[in-house]
């Protein structure tokens, strides 16, 4: 993961853990995140770097009175979000979102004092409210059990939800996958105990991958599944007006008089 993506993630678990009534938790929290997206010499650093974090909030939490730290905490949720803006592109930032509901969720429920946090760093970062939704519901606990907005759900042929669907022959789960349109990228959230490798990387139950460009998804019992084949469906006309490019009695002549085209016609049709 980017290392950007990586120290915006820790100053916003960072908020999130402080917040909470057991920052001890939240480092184990942290931690078994860290796990899953780096190697093991790169954790001690960056879990380091949240307790910095955390220390940090404290002193300063420390010196204002109790029913001020919800509004000091907003404050510096917004002002540690503006920050993230300009270093991140929109897609980084989509990114950040969907691990930052991860890592909410990671005990079962998001409070509401979670989903304000989440609409909050979504709003400032201009993601679209449709797409704030796709995330709440993809990423949370539901663990992407509902199909809302652009869904995709990838299945052995026997799904019968209401959402878009892609046949992978010997999955045994369905996996679903969202694309959030104004960033151009795709998360898929693994479901079931497959042996699944995305690009290499094998993939644990529960857990939620970004999809890029030029991906693909392989198990040794299942169909191989590609980027382009989660695009298709995506991306695929929902218009049934059709258009036609047609050409009638195309020629060319050089200006010396030599025949450069043949006369000729041609139609083809979209779909």
């Amino acid at each position: 993961m980017n290392r950007n993506i990586i120290k915006a993630l820790l100053r916003l678990f960072s908020l999130v853990a402080r917040s909470g009534s057991d920052s001890g938790r939240g480092r184990i929290v942290v931690e078994n995140f860290l796990r899953r997206q780096l190697d093991s010499e790169q954790i001690g650093e960056y879990l380091k770097e949240f307790d910095e974090h955390i220390s940090g909030l404290q002193e300063k939490t420390n010196e204002q009175k109790e029913r001020k730290r919800t509004s000091a905490s907003s404050v510096r949720v917004l002002r540690i979000c503006t920050q993230i803006n300009e270093e991140l592109t929109h897609s980084q930032k989509c990114i950040v979102l969907v691990r930052l509901i991860e890592f909410l969720s990671a005990d079962g429920d998001l409070s509401q004092r979670d989903t304000d946090f989440v609409l909050t760093v979504g709003t400032t970062f201009n993601i679209p409210d449709n797409e704030l939704d796709q995330c709440v519901s993809f990423a949370g606990p539901h663990g992407g059990s509902e199909d809302k907005g652009r869904w995709l759900i990838l299945n052995n042929g026997n799904y019968h939800g209401t959402g878009e669907s892609l046949k992978v022959e010997g999955l045994e789960a369905d996996i679903p996958v969202i694309l959030l349109e104004s960033a151009g990228i795709c998360f898929i959230r693994m479901h079931g105990n497959s042996l699944l490798f995305l690009n290499g990387q094998q993939m644990m139950h529960g857990s939620i991958y970004s999809f890029p460009q030029g991906a693909v998804l392989r198990g040794p019992r299942i169909q191989t599944a590609y980027y382009s084949d989660v695009m298709g469906k995506f991306l695929r006309p929902t218009a049934e007006e059709k258009f036609v490019f047609a050409a009638k009695q195309i020629e060319y002549n050089f200006p010396n008089g030599k025949k450069g085209l043949h006369k000729f016609s041609f139609s083809e049709a979209s779909g």
